[in-house]
């Protein structure tokens, strides 16, 4: 071809470079949630403690009127547990994978299910901790790669970290760093 590039390696390139920049434009998506409160009059002064009781009872209320953004960041939170390895010694490991079980939770690699359940017995290492391996090729150390967790009816949510680069996950895990004497 004359050095020139194959349409299908210009086809994949686009196709990558179009996928990380969605992927980097979703991920602050869902990160920061607010729930705002209606008074009812006018808002109470910072100082006046006597008006506590009455602003926790109103934020209880209008945050019950809020439940989809709740449920929203209770995904976020669950998905933000998983780094690669989620520890068994946590106190709430069994609970988190009966949710996840319960809720049919899959992982999307570059936003395609990867096979397999949470349920799935491969996914439990000899100590108890659950891993799932996950394969992927870059064309470069810095091209992204995002990883997510979703529940049924849910959408899906980053995992901590995601999208990430092959060069930050060297780097966080310190594997170019040279042998030391």
């Amino acid at each position: 071809m004359d050095g020139q590039e194959s349409s299908d390696a210009v086809y994949k390139k686009v196709a990558n470079s179009v996928e990380d920049l969605t992927t980097v434009t979703n991920k602050r998506r869902g990160e920061y949630f607010r729930f705002n409160i209606e008074f009812r009059s006018q808002q109470p002064r910072l100082d006046d403690s006597s008006k506590i009781p009455e602003m926790k009872a109103l934020a209880q209320g209008e945050v019950a009127l809020q439940l989809s953004q709740l449920d929203q960041l209770a995904h976020c939170l669950i998905a933000e547990f998983f780094v690669f390895e989620l520890e068994a010694n946590s106190p709430a490991f069994n609970a988190l994978l009966r949710r996840l079980t319960g809720l049919s939770a899959a992982f999307l690699l570059r936003g395609r299910m990867l096979p397999g359940s949470v349920q799935d017995r491969s996914s439990l290492a000899r100590d108890g901790n659950f891993r799932k391996r996950v394969c992927f090729d870059v064309n470069s150390k810095e091209d992204l790669v995002s990883l997510q967790l979703q529940e049924r009816g849910s959408e899906p949510y980053h995992i901590s970290g995601s999208p990430f680069a092959v060069n930050w996950l060297i780097e966080a895990q310190g594997l170019g760093l040279p042998f030391e004497r």
